[in-house]
């Protein structure tokens, strides 16, 4: 692929999940959230399912290990995540939705030192994840005024939406299913949305005939289903064919730009000074755990440029 087109995408995949996050808060006025999360997921798993059972070679999970880490996957990140996200952005904005989500590369090592003890952190590590901490509490800032209100509430529901996300990577780590990711994506996505069904249900969230179906909502909905989630992921994978999983995931830290722009566009959202610092220094956390890996990428793409001269 040429470079022209693999920036291409990394830019249409940074710009459209952040934008994912907007989309989120703007269906969420008429919409019931965990109803929404069933409409965005279920669209997406009609897409990657079709994809994936009649275009690939490996069209469904096969064994005891395929179907756990598709059952685990599609708990932790297309059930748990997805519930605390849809109702956590009831109350923030979708500039900060995507700035707690920045978190999840700094959740993943303590998570994993849990569930995998044969890895070890570095003491850099450790105070790169603490930096993901302190600017955390940057982005929620709270104050005597706030500490129990419901943005607080919010942003508790978003945290714990970025931990389910990280845990359910660690998890299918550990099991080790030997089915390619687009596999393990789709079928966890089906299996993940039947419980939101559930959960809507019990919750007694309105029918889909009583929704306000607003022009808003329609778009976002589709926006959110076909193109966030659908074609999203599979420009996510595209790029693991010509990119290190360490190049696509800093597109992580590029969403709350992309989010902000969005928001104000869309929503006339504003985020504030001591969020976007609360971002920078999560973002200096993640550098702090990641600067040998990301030196070695900028080392091979510096090689790469340089082409031998041969004679003909």
């Amino acid at each position: 692929m040429k470079q022209s087109r693999v920036i291409v995408l990394f830019v249409f995949l940074v710009t459209v999940w952040g934008a994912g996050f907007v989309a989120v808060k703007a269906g969420l006025s008429t919409i019931p959230p965990v109803l929404y999360a069933v409409f965005r997921f279920g669209i997406g798993a009609v897409i990657m399912l079709g994809y994936t059972v009649f275009l690939t070679d490996y069209q469904y999970p096969v064994g005891r290990r395929d179907w756990l880490a598709v059952s685990a996957n599609g708990l932790f990140m297309f059930t748990i995540y997805p519930i605390a996200l849809f109702l956590g952005q009831q109350y923030v904005s979708g500039a900060i939705a995507a700035v707690v989500s920045a978190l999840i590369p700094l959740l993943t090592p303590g998570l994993t030192l849990a569930l995998l003890p044969s890895e070890r952190l570095r003491a850099r590590d450790l105070f790169g994840v603490t930096l993901g901490f302190v600017g955390a509490v940057l982005v929620v800032h709270p104050s005597p005024s706030n500490l129990f209100g419901a943005r607080t509430y919010g942003l508790a529901l978003l945290v714990l939406s970025a931990l389910m996300f990280a845990l359910g990577g660690i998890v299918v780590k550990r099991i080790q299913a030997p089915l390619p990711s687009e596999t393990l994506v789709a079928w966890s996505m089906g299996i993940g949305v039947l419980p939101l069904i559930a959960v809507s249900a019990v919750r007694g969230e309105r029918s889909i005939a009583s929704i306000q179906w607003t022009g808003e909502a329609i778009f976002a909905t589709l926006f959110l289903g076909v193109i966030v989630t659908g074609v999203g992921y599979f420009v996510y994978f595209e790029l693991l064919d010509h990119l290190s999983p360490l190049e696509v995931n800093v597109g992580g830290y590029l969403m709350p730009v992309t989010a902000a722009i969005t928001g104000w566009l869309w929503l006339d959202e504003i985020i504030t000074l001591v969020t976007m610092v609360g971002f920078l220094v999560i973002f200096i956390g993640f550098y702090l755990m990641k600067a040998d890996e990301l030196k070695r990428e900028i080392a091979k793409i510096r090689t790469a440029d340089i082409e031998p001269v041969t004679d003909d």
